[in-house]
């Protein structure tokens, strides 16, 4: 659960400072240990970093997407040495020379050794494209992003938004106000402050063309970064279908979630309960205006010192849900 970003980026700090010390283990720890704090480090930045791709004829140990589904990419390739410099290998330097096509994902390239003097007017010119970074410099590209994400949460307009929707769920988990009584964006919002005064990171989407998910939430740990789809539809005057349910799903399989929810605050129509019959149970589950004030509930216990226990997110999601 990230609770405490400076204890993530610290624990990133330390595991770059092993690798400094440790170049050797670089290869074989690539996959054990690099991976979760890869995760770590684009986790803030809303990146999803995925293992062993290829694009075109060319192999890479990570994939960085944007998990809201923009064109936003980065592929990251591992460079090692002995020698006291490294020498960018051909395929960069092809694409910091801009003979990739323009279309390409950016590509972050991250050595042992500083790289060689001689290359830098490349990277320096194309560096929107390609990024070299030693160990030292990756610690910096880590922080940089930590730091940024904590900036945009401090702001003023970002912080009375989250106090707010955090009072309104107060409200709600004491049944003083209504679920109905909310707009539709408003619900969004306040599930999304309410995920985040939890110790998840929760991003609302914007308000048209969302792509059948109004949230993204995430939770990180210690070996893992899991990523969920969570829909809402806030309609007083009929329930969710089959549709709804069939978009939700296949939004979140495209995406690669480890699981989707569907929040219907109208109820769930008979149709839309038997097309539920037919997925994984495992993977979508369905909820009412319960599952709303249940969030709440949970959001006041822990504000309140009540609830101490670490809950996975997917038990937070996925309980009290059909």
């Amino acid at each position: 659960m990230a609770n405490n970003p400076e204890f993530e980026i610290e624990q990133v700090e330390r595991y770059i400072d092993y690798l400094t010390a440790n170049t050797a283990d670089l290869e074989t720890t690539r996959d054990t240990h690099f991976f979760p704090v890869l995760q770590k480090i684009f986790f803030y930045q809303a990146y999803e970093v995925l293992r062993d791709v290829t694009y075109g004829d060319l192999a890479f140990p990570f994939d960085c997407i944007d998990v809201l589904g923009g064109r936003r990419r980065i592929l990251v390739h591992f460079a090692s040495t002995r020698a006291q410099l490294s020498v960018l290998p051909a395929f960069a330097i092809k694409w910091g020379q801009g003979e990739t096509a323009t279309s390409c994902p950016r590509l972050l390239i991250v050595q042992n050794k500083p790289n060689d003097p001689s290359l830098r007017p490349l990277t320096e010119g194309r560096s929107h494209w390609v990024s070299v970074l030693d160990f030292q410099g990756l610690k910096r590209f880590a922080r940089e992003g930590f730091q940024s994400q904590r900036d945009r949460q401090a702001s003023s307009a970002v912080r009375l938004v989250q106090d707010l929707m955090e009072q309104l769920a107060v409200e709600i988990a004491r049944q003083k106000v209504a679920v109905d009584e909310l707009e539709w964006r408003d619900l969004e919002r306040l599930l999304g402050a309410v995920l985040q005064g939890l110790g998840y990171r929760c991003i609302v989407t914007p308000p048209a063309k969302d792509g059948g998910r109004d949230l993204v939430v995430c939770d990180i740990t210690q070996d893992d970064v899991a990523w969920y789809n969570i829909e809402i539809k806030h309609w007083r005057d009929r329930s969710a279908g089959p549709k709804a349910i069939q978009y939700c799903l296949e939004t979140a399989l495209r995406e690669g979630r480890r699981g989707a929810l569907l929040v219907s605050t109208g109820g769930i129509g008979r149709a839309a309960l038997r097309a539920r019959a037919e997925v994984n149970a495992d993977y979508m589950r369905l909820a009412g205006t319960a599952k709303v004030v249940t969030t709440c509930r949970h959001f006041v216990a822990r504000q309140s010192g009540l609830w101490t226990e670490e809950l996975p997110l997917r038990r937070v999601l996925f309980e009290e849900t059909l």
